[in-house]
């Protein structure tokens, strides 16, 4: 930490018996109009090797890296509002290797399905999301917060999130907060709740 700016860095690893992740993030802030105004911006990326359970032939790779600014203005001495957005890159499988999609069959594939395939989801995908959040003081132990998130990708998806939350600060170093949090989100261009035998030739597929 500097005057006006902070500087941080992360690295982390996480490993599973069929997954394991390395990945970084570094980022800036700097605090301006007397600390009432902080502009950050932070860059990151992780390198995963995916496998599946029970079979040793089984592996793909992903890599991502994401990048973001955010404002965030103190309004008074009881509110402050950040704007935030975020954008990520894609690239590599990005499937579950556990899912398999059924062609000709309504039901899942357990032997009853014509055809089975595992499914298949583009190896690219561009993520953009923005997200405004508020939060204000009640008194010197109450607070609450509000924000919401669009996010939108090139496979078509768009979501919408929103959450708000009623805190309560005892003491400084404890917190109890009630929150409620609603999500919706759109399809994949290429999904279908059921493929029949004529979609064999699509390039991708996915189902629940």
């Amino acid at each position: 930490a500097f005057e006006d700016f902070t500087l941080s860095g992360s690295n982390r690893y996480s490993t599973e018996p069929d997954y394991q992740s390395h990945g970084g993030s570094l980022s800036v802030s700097w605090d301006f109009a007397n600390k009432a105004a902080t502009l950050a911006f932070f860059a990151g990326g992780s390198k995963d090797h995916v496998g599946r359970a029970g079979d040793d032939n089984f592996s793909e790779g992903v890599d991502t890296v994401t990048t973001g600014l955010s404002f965030t203005q103190v309004i008074d001495t009881d509110t402050l509002i950040q704007l935030q957005y975020d954008l990520a890159a894609v690239r590599g499988y990005q499937a579950s290797a556990y899912r398999f999609v059924s062609f000709g069959s309504e039901g899942p594939c357990r032997g009853t399905a014509p055809l089975c395939r595992p499914e298949q989801n583009p190896r690219e995908r561009l993520r953009h999301a923005i997200a405004l959040r508020a939060r204000r003081a009640l008194a010197t132990e109450w607070s609450v917060g509000a924000g919401y998130r669009a996010y939108l990708d090139d496979w078509g998806i768009m979501a919408h999130t929103a959450k708000g939350d009623l805190a309560w600060a005892p003491q400084p170093r404890a917190t109890l907060a009630l929150s409620y949090r609603f999500y919706r989100q759109s399809a994949a261009d290429h999904y279908k709740p059921q493929y029949t035998a004529s979609d064999r030739g699509a390039d991708y597929y996915t189902r629940d």
